[in-house]
Order: structure tokens, then sequence, then C-alpha cells
């Protein structure tokens, strides 16, 4: 009898089959083996630890999040993003990509300044429709501090504010594992990376001899790398000779 095609894409892990496996890596579980809360609880802040140490990692395809619209508002600068935040209610974005602004289905696009030289930037006063926006990331995600601060330049009048809203592209963090059946806020494909990385960081904390602990890390590494090498877009190149 001819074996059939599989044809099931949902394969998934939960944040307590994360650290389950990692502790099988490192030694200090077996198969079958019942994993206590300690080693749970622990290993769900080595994990989390992880994750957000890996947010510097560049803008993988799938955290990728276009934002808005944001109504602007005469005289008004500074605008908060953020979770519970005055003028756009979202999960703040990391860094910015690419910012535009619209009216009337039209879109022009922002150049994203650095503080330094948003700074630099003279008659602050001025009023007008946006050409500049500077971003001010989030500190700490805490719940007083989950807003970033969106700045356009100049500050919209009144011409502006009835007519132009502001989009862009920018970075989301990685969600949180927060409960024991919490899904990876990643791609199937970054599951091996997820669990070896999680073992390489165990690693130390259980005692594992260095001999094994530099094998860890080396796979935990391979896994890595390998994850990151699907999380860019693709798009097309073309080539023209140049006027001569």
């Amino acid at each position: 009898m001819p074996s059939s095609v599989p044809n099931s894409y949902n394969l998934t892990t939960t944040r307590d089959g994360i650290i389950t496996r990692a502790l099988r890596i490192v030694g200090a579980a077996g198969t079958g083996d019942v994993v206590n809360p300690y080693q749970i609880t622990a290993g769900a802040e080595a994990l989390n630890d992880l994750v957000k140490e890996w947010q510097v990692d560049g803008m993988p395809l799938w955290c990728l999040h276009q934002y808005g619209p944001l109504t602007l508002v005469e005289n008004q600068a500074s605008y908060s993003i953020g979770i519970g935040a005055a003028d756009l209610q979202i999960v703040a974005p990391l860094r910015l990509l690419q910012a535009w602004r619209r009216n009337n289905n039209l879109d022009s696009p922002l150049i994203i300044q650095t503080r330094e030289a948003y700074n630099m930037m003279t008659d602050k006063a001025g009023t007008g429709a946006p050409s500049i926006v500077w971003y001010n990331p989030p500190g700490n995600m805490s719940a007083t501090e989950m807003a970033g601060t969106l700045t356009v330049y100049t500050t919209p009048d009144a011409t502006s504010a009835a007519n132009d809203t502001i989009y862009f592209t920018g970075v989301k963090p990685f969600a949180d594992f927060d409960a024991a059946d919490d899904v990876p806020d990643f791609p199937q494909y970054w599951y091996n990376a997820l669990k070896w990385g999680l073992a390489d960081q165990l690693s130390y904390e259980y005692g594992v001899g260095l001999a094994e602990r530099a094998m860890i890390s080396k796979k935990a590494l391979f896994h890595k790398e390998q994850a990151l090498s699907g999380g860019t877009e693709e798009g097309s190149l073309f080539f023209q000779p140049s006027d001569m």
C-alpha cells in the first residue's frame, strides 16, 4: 500500500516544551522525567532573557510590522506609541525602518533622523507638513515605560493635521513567555535554535563539563545561524548600464 504524503503544517511547541528539551540536552532531565517547578521557573527566566537579547540581531522578517495611521494634531510635534499610550495604542516598536506621510491616499516618504541630527535642527517651532521623524524607543518595557515617542518635523499646522496621517514600518519586540503553554513568537524553523540556545544558557547553571559545554555552545550557534538565514525578505534586483 503506497504511503501517504503528509499534509500537516501546524507543528508547534510551548514554553515548557522548550525548557524540558533544553534540560534533557544538558542532562538535567531524562526522557519521560517530570521536570520540577523550580527547574521550570529558572528555565523560563533564562528563556525570556535569551529571546530579549536576540532582539538586537537585526530585523527578522516576521517581526516587521506596519504601524498607523497616526493622527496628527495641530501644533503637536511628539506622539506616544505603546500599550495604553495616548496617541497610538499598539506594542511600541524597538526601532523604525521606514516612515511615510499619507494625504488623500498619496504617500510621501519621511526621512528618519537620529536624535543627534534632530537636536541640531533649527526652528522647531515652525509649522507645516512634516518631512522628518525621529523615534525614541521605550525603556525597560515595564508597566510605566512601555511607550516610545515619535517626533515629527516640522510641527503639523492646521492643514496638515486635517489631511495628513503618519505610517511607519518598525521592528516589534518578541513576546514574553509567561505561561506553560505559551507558544514561541518565532517561526517553526527557530525551534531548534530556541532549545539549543536555552541549553547553552543552562549548561553553566547545571555544571556541565567544559568539553560538553563547548559542544552545546557550538550547536546552539549553528542552529541560530541557520534560523537567522531564513529571516530576510526577498526582492527583485535589476541592473542597467550607466550613461556614458
